[in-house]
């Protein structure tokens, strides 16, 4: 919308009658900045059709106002009102930093407070961000640094023979001597029916130069309508050249005059027949401060004006963000440690292309480039030398006692303090009057860095890190009011560039603005307006990483169990998993590698997952074994593949009776795999036939228990245990007579009756591995028939035995 509105005015309300004048009320809170000295209106309440652009014309007349009427009531009401209170720039940087300190946590806390309210906060500062960045993608063109004298005198003159409808030109000051080699051209520019429009003077009271009055109202009497000159004063100090809506040139000294400075000239970008926004700007400020209000309606503006209908004017930008901003779902608090991850990731997403945005502003191919008119451009001015964080250059051709005061030097002194450069260049104070003691002991000390410059700089201008302001206002002299003669009228360029800035400051005299960081052929350094925050938060969204936060914030271990169980047998994230990654943006991925089946993908070498999927494993194995349900751990052995430190079937299946039993066979067999193993397996392999032997009244027991207590499989054994596997060994071959039913021709022991495991109280019952079912032969149906005295029980209630604690399951090292 903006690119269609070309200007704005108000009538006198003194001609327009009563039911013609609406009248606006807006209740402000007036700020003083303790650091800056700024001074800023803040509205209580927006007016209702106010947006960012409506906020900064109200702030900008403000500062106009203190600038220029400095002893009217209004401006004395508004002083008598101020209260202390920092000024917050609505800047790129001041909102990335907002956005950095809402973010603090997202990398690493398990679950944040008031999430809501930050999710809301988030949402303002980013909306508020992507306006500006688009704003600034729209602002862009192609800007060049002009030098001065034969530099501005090319410029002027290539302008003038290119234009096609109109030429602007604008000076405080026209002498004949310059102006003179110009005129062939300007009236050449007049025969191909260009419009002519004149600027000049810069006080109500100035007057032409008598020869530069004669050939100009020359022209206009041979021209007539096309020259638009009038005897009265526009009390401007613009230097200003304007082609058609194409190209313009902007400078600190009149281009008319003898000593004409550096400045800028800014067309349309290379790649694009688009008119730079910020020349549409300059001609509404031209029409604004031409002498009479009827005559300045005839100043072209709009793009119609120029013979270019439906072509050159600014298209809307795409979409050019990737990734919307997360949701946030009712019932997000069902599952907050979940919902949280997915959400801390999708903000991580948006906030880190946010910052490459950012990053692209100011590091782009062609920089962002606005116009700056007089409260606005004060405004400008001051947020620069207050905002420059590690390099500053403040340039005049002229300097006052007023704005070389103590406010000035204390800011300039803090910067340098802080480890910072600053530059300034401008002439020595005159007038007869003491500097300030404080703004004296800077200029020692800036001589003494070798960046101070005593003379007239080529520009007046304010370079801040990566950005500058130059044009027509004094950054250290009072030059928007004259004593008794009223405001003067400033305009001048705003812009943000790395590598413009840079190569300005080298037409300053500054070679190396950037010192060792920047190259002087090159981009410059990176812009980093935050110390990384972003680039801490985690971008994984899958159930693996929620099921991490969940153990950091202390989730018990039975919701551990549930989730991990559910991610390694492959059925989801649970109940709530999918919500982990519900909150994300807008972009369609496809197929997501972090959402793979976690068993089949953990068995693929290049598995992002795997070694969560390994962990998690190890950890319900041992999470079994702390609770004692060994039946568990044993049905998921298997399950859970056989990856590096993951335990075995067999050492799984000797902890079994520990729990449930008795088991037989199967007891054996494994013991006997384990032979070979490492000592702590082995004892786990003793313990078991312990229980077996003694809990359930199993003979394998017996004879597994011997097997390891004798010969190579009991070396390295703790004493304790083996001690403890003969006594009850002992104990129970004295209690119960051997049965000759239970043992084979080859003193391996039969095939026994085994008692199916049940899992009572643990869900339903579970299944058995295939390799590891029993089976049932004759020697197993011989046992059940069995009525010899082996059948009886021992003596001890199996549940009221108690054990030493069995090791867990081995590290990856150990096996």
């Amino acid at each position: 919308m903006r690119r269609r509105v070309l200007n704005v005015s108000f009538t006198n309300p003194v001609l327009s009658p009563p039911e013609a004048v609406r009248w606006s009320t807006v209740e402000v809170v007036v700020k003083r900045d303790p650091g800056s000295g700024q001074i800023a209106a803040v509205p209580v309440e927006a007016p209702p059709g106010w947006g960012r652009r409506g906020a900064q014309l109200f702030q900008a007349h403000i500062t106009h106002l203190l600038h220029t009427r400095p002893e009217s009531a209004f401006v004395k009401k508004l002083l008598n009102r101020q209260v202390p209170e920092v000024v917050r720039p609505d800047t790129l940087k001041e909102l990335i930093r907002d956005l950095e300190q809402l973010a603090e946590g997202l990398d690493d806390a398990p679950e944040l407070p008031d999430l809501p309210g930050r999710h809301h906060a988030l949402e303002i500062r980013t909306n508020q961000l992507r306006e500006q960045i688009s704003e600034a993608r729209r602002s862009r063109c192609g800007a060049q640094r002009v030098a001065p004298g034969a530099g501005v005198g090319y410029v002027v003159g290539d302008l003038i023979d290119r234009a096609e409808h109109q030429l602007v030109l604008a000076a405080p000051t026209i002498a004949y001597e310059a102006l003179n080699p110009l005129l062939p051209g300007i009236e050449e520019a007049l025969k191909r029916g260009v419009t002519l429009v004149l600027l000049w003077g810069d006080h109500p009271s100035a007057k032409l130069e008598p020869r530069s009055e004669t050939a100009l109202f020359d022209l206009k009497a041979r021209y007539a309508g096309k020259v638009l000159l009038e005897k009265r004063s526009s009390s401007s100090a613009a230097s200003l050249l304007i082609c058609d809506n194409r190209a313009a040139y902007v400078g600190s000294r009149g281009f008319l005059s003898a000593e004409t400075g550096a400045g800028v000239l800014v067309e349309p970008s290379e790649d694009t027949d688009t008119p730079p926004l910020c020349v549409a700007d300059l001609l509404s400020w031209v029409r604004r401060v031409y002498p009479y209000w009827d005559t300045a309606q005839s100043i072209a503006i709009a793009p119609d004006d120029f013979g270019r209908t439906g072509r050159g004017v600014p298209a809307e930008p795409a979409r050019w963000w990737r990734w919307g901003p997360p949701e946030l779902p009712e019932g997000w608090d069902e599952d907050p440690v979940g919902f949280q991850v997915g959400w801390a990731a999708a903000w991580g997403r948006v906030l880190r292309e946010l910052v490459d945005a950012v990053n692209d502003v100011h590091r782009g191919a062609d920089p962002v480039v606005r116009a700056v008119w007089d409260g606005a451009y004060a405004e400008v001015v001051g947020r620069l030398v207050a905002s420059a964080g590690e390099r500053l250059a403040v340039t005049d051709d002229r300097a006052e006692h007023e704005a070389c005061d103590e406010t000035l030097a204390v800011r300039l002194r803090r910067l340098r303090e802080a480890g910072g450069v600053v530059h300034l260049q401008h002439p020595s104070l005159s007038g007869g009057r003491r500097t300030a003691t404080a703004y004296d002991a800077l200029l020692k000390a800036l001589k003494t860095d070798g960046t101070l410059r005593v003379g007239k700089a080529r520009a007046r201008a304010v370079l801040s890190d990566h950005e500058m302001v130059a044009g027509s206002h004094h950054p250290v002299g009072h030059g928007a009011t004259r004593p008794g003669q009223g405001a003067v009228a400033q305009v001048g360029l705003h812009i943000v560039g790395t590598s413009f800035t840079a190569d300005f400051a080298r037409e300053l005299g500054i070679p190396e603005w950037f010192g060792a960081a920047g190259d002087s052929g090159g981009a410059g350094p990176e812009y980093h307006p935050t110390a990384g925050v972003f680039a801490a938060i985690p971008l994984d969204d899958d159930p693996w990483t929620a099921l991490a936060q969940r153990e950091r914030a202390g989730r018990g271990a039975e919701e551990l169990r549930r989730y991990a169980a559910a991610l390694l047998m492959g059925q989801g994230g649970g109940e709530s998993q999918g919500d982990a990654a519900g909150p994300g943006g807008t972009e369609d991925q496809g197929a997501d590698p972090h959402h793979a089946d976690p068993l089949h993908s953990g068995s693929h070498p290049a598995d992002p997952h795997r070694s969560d999927s390994e962990r998690w494993s190890r950890w319900l194995l041992e999470d079994a074994w702390r609770r004692g349900a060994f039946m568990e751990a044993y049905l998921l052995t298997p399950l859970l593949g056989g990856g590096p430190g993951a335990l075995s079937v067999e050492l799984a299946a000797v902890a079994l009776p520990l729990e449930h039993g008795p088991f037989g066979e199967q007891l054996f067999f494994s013991a006997l795999a384990l032979e070979a193993a490492p000592a702590e397996q082995r004892t786990v392999a003793l313990a078991g036939a312990v229980a077996e032997m003694l809990l359930h009244g199993g003979d394998t027991g017996r004879l597994a228990c011997r097997h390891l207590t004798e010969g190579a499989p009991a070396e390295g054994l703790p004493t304790a245990w083996l001690e403890l596997a003969r006594a009850a060994r002992a104990c129970f071959e004295a209690a119960r007579p051997r049965c000759p039913c239970t043992t084979s021709t080859n003193g391996r022991p039969a095939r026994s009756a085994r008692r199916a495991p049940t899992s009572a109280g643990r869900g339903s019952p579970p299944r058995w591995p295939t390799s590891n079912r029993p089976r049932t032969t004759s020697a197993s149906r011989t046992a059940r028939s069995c009525t010899a005295p082996c059948s009886g029980r021992t003596a001890s209630s199996p549940r009221s035995a108690r054990w030493p604690t069995i090791p867990g399951p081995p590290t990856a090292g150990s096996r």
